[in-house]
């Protein structure tokens, strides 16, 4: 597996995404059901992507952005099906969180969905802890949002 530093304007960053957006729709139920999410998952505002390749095949990535001085917003966590299982997310948000230290950010947070259990359970085994809601998903009851000190 080769790990690539980049931004959210890289093509196969963009083409991930969408395989996650399908996905998605998938899970929860359409594209209707996801829309209220999106504006919240713009590539634009992300700076810091990890893609994944696998023989010179993109197949995962993730990313972060800035919430606060203090805080890291994990991003497009994404990893491509057959590939799952074997620690890949992880590794990518391990790596995610490493590159948010030495911007010095102190934590790691995230929102997710109730349900996307396999996202749960991988950032739950990682050490990401519930906390209430913030910011734009206060009123979101599907929305879990995490946290982990980093």
């Amino acid at each position: 597996m080769e790990f690539r530093d980049t931004d959210g304007e890289d093509q196969d960053f963009a083409m991930l995404c969408n395989r996650l957006d399908s996905a998605l729709d998938e899970i929860v139920g359409g594209k209707f059901q996801r829309s209220q999410y999106e504006q919240y998952n713009q590539r634009d505002s992300i700076h810091d992507v990890i893609v994944v390749y696998r023989e010179g095949e993109p197949i995962g990535c993730g990313s972060f952005k800035m919430y606060d001085e203090d805080h890291a917003e994990l991003k497009r966590i994404y990893v491509d099906p057959l590939y799952r299982n074997i620690g890949l997310g992880s590794d990518v948000v391990r790596r995610l969180e490493a590159k948010a230290k030495i911007k010095g950010y102190r934590w790691c947070i995230l929102e997710t969905g109730k349900p996307l259990e396999a996202a749960c359970s991988m950032y739950k085994k990682a050490g990401y802890k519930i906390m209430p809601n913030y910011g734009q998903y206060m009123d979101m009851p599907d929305s879990i949002c995490m946290e982990r000190k980093i």
